[in-house]
């Protein structure tokens, strides 16, 4: 905000006022001969004080974004249309998109706006077929781990001195514990550069670096069932203090921490622990909000909750219960819960699908004085367009949603990725909400 500028609109304002005063005294004075005037001053008067409010939209959003409800921003076009993956390097800020043959990095300049950068794998790196690139995991600035779910194979690579990407080493034959080659969806960072990979069937690979500094399948942990038995998917990892990882998939929850005996990795069962009921809980997505708290979401419900100093779960909160069905409902409208993006303490924000019928919606929910959650703002429903004989025409789905720098968020959906961020819609909806402003300001 430039205070000069500020001032000087101040003054123009006082003045247009000081003006509207005189000829509101002048027409008291002489009756129907100053209505004329006083009309025309008052008109000018709130034109000037719309038009300085438009041109500080921007500002008191960025000082007061509680107040406003999410709209989109900036729209990043990508080279591929199809979007894999999106990641935030949390070592340089920097979004990674995982797409057909490439590698997408967006970065954002020192005058707020957005650069891309597109590394072709599929010609850089010889590779045939082209490989459908999913970043699982950055382990560094110039480090991350490849996913192929086609191939069922992982790539690592890491960049050179040039910030050229470079294929270091790729591991086939990704194997759960019947030894049936598997699907990797996500992975993440153990210590002593480790990697934990996670996927189709129960699949749960430890790979690194062997004596020779090979990169490697080091470890096939058995044991990832559900309730019945079956080998189950594996959807998301949590880390936690101790070097203890949470895993997240098709009806299990599980905990999966290092024997210091024996130097292996073991699963237990979290089932009781997160949930203590006979309902299936397919874990979709499990993060971190700013205050420590842990949140759950599974594709119905989303928990809210801590470990207390006993290290048990403690449920702080829940959203959900009341549907039987689906996670979000809306009229005729039924979703899942796929991902969840914590934004503050009080406000997250979920993306929903129902991939059976097409669609796809963001919405913020909120707590409520009683710590309950409730929604707060529907963001945005990103069907499928389709034409009048039912032939899709614009492929519109959300694939995932990230947090981006100032308190937004984006999203990435087929073709772009779009920044959300907390602005009014109109001078109106600013106007509403100017004497909280004005408030807060003088707290």
């Amino acid at each position: 905000m430039n205070c000069n500028e500020l001032h000087k609109d101040i003054e123009a304002i006082k003045s247009s006022r000081s003006i509207l005063r005189e000829r509101y005294n002048h027409m008291n004075k002489t009756g129907v001969s100053g209505k004329t005037d006083f009309v025309e001053s008052r008109i000018a008067t709130e034109k000037l004080a719309d038009e300085i409010l438009e041109k500080y939209l921007s500002d008191f959003a960025e000082k007061n974004p509680e107040l406003f409800n999410w709209r989109p921003s900036h729209e990043i076009k990508l080279k591929e249309k199809a979007v894999f993956s999106i990641n935030i390097n949390n070592n340089n800020g920097k979004i990674i998109v995982g797409q057909p043959g490439s590698i997408t990095e967006v970065s954002t300049t020192k005058n707020g706006q957005y650069e891309v950068s597109t590394f072709d794998t599929y010609k850089e790196w010889d590779i045939i077929p082209m490989p459908q690139i999913n970043v699982l995991t950055m382990f560094s600035t110039n480090k991350m781990i490849l996913g192929d779910g086609y191939k069922k194979e992982i790539s690592v690579c890491e960049k050179d001195a040039i910030e050229k990407w470079n294929l270091v080493k790729t591991i086939k034959r990704l194997n759960n514990e019947e030894g049936e080659n598997c699907s990797p969806h996500t992975a993440i960072e153990l210590p002593n550069e480790r990697i934990l990979i996670g996927g189709d069937k129960g699949m749960l690979n430890i790979c690194g670096r062997d004596l020779f500094g090979r990169w490697k399948i080091l470890e096939v942990i058995p044991g990832l069932r559900d309730e019945d038995g079956r080998l189950s998917s594996v959807k998301c990892f949590y880390s936690l203090s101790n070097d203890d990882v949470l895993i997240g998939g098709s009806r299990i929850i599980y905990r999966c921490s290092k024997n210091k005996n024996t130097g292996k990795w073991e699963l237990s069962n979290e089932r009781k622990t997160f949930f203590n009921d006979d309902k299936d809980h397919y874990v979709e997505d499990i993060k971190t909000m700013p205050n420590g708290n842990i949140l759950i979401c599974t594709d119905k419900t989303i928990y809210e909750g801590k470990y207390n100093n006993e290290n048990n779960f403690e449920q702080i909160g829940v959203y959900g219960e009341e549907f039987y069905y689906y996670g979000i409902e809306d009229g005729q409208r039924g979703e899942y819960f796929r991902k969840v993006l914590p934004i503050s303490n009080d406000s997250i924000i979920v993306l929903s699908k129902n991939t059976a019928y097409d669609t796809t919606s963001l919405h913020e929910l909120k707590k409520d004085d009683n710590g309950k959650w409730f929604i707060a703002q529907k963001i945005g429903y990103f069907d499928r367009e389709k034409d009048e004989n039912g032939n899709i025409i614009a492929e519109n789905e959300v694939e995932d949603i990230v947090e981006s720098a100032n308190g937004s968020f984006i999203m990435a959906k087929r073709g772009a990725l779009v920044e959300y961020i907390r602005r009014p819609g109109s001078v109106e909806e600013l106007k509403d909400n100017l004497d909280k402003i004005i408030e807060q300001g003088e707290t």
